[in-house]
């Protein structure tokens, strides 16, 4: 018997950005793409900001923010830091 693959953003961001690291990934119009592998890094650089305030898994955040790669990158931050 296997064992059972944890299954969740985090492990499917890893997941995607290990098989498609210079592929785009999210972008704006009229903007060049961002890859897998540069929203991974951004994501691990506000979950580390966010760290660094102090937010950890037993705080709430709040977004506002405009429509942009940014705002799904704060998402998946946060969600990184509720493991």
């Amino acid at each position: 018997m296997q064992p059972a693959i944890e299954r969740n953003l985090n492990t499917l961001i890893d997941a995607s950005c290990q098989r498609h690291a210079a592929r785009p990934c999210v972008g704006m119009a009229l903007e060049p793409p961002i890859t897998y592998a540069a929203f991974r890094d951004l994501i691990l650089q506000i979950a580390g900001l966010l760290q660094e305030y102090g937010i950890g898994q037993e705080n709430r955040v709040a977004i506002l923010a405009e429509n942009s790669p940014v705002w799904g990158a704060a998402y998946f931050a946060i969600v990184r830091l509720a493991r």
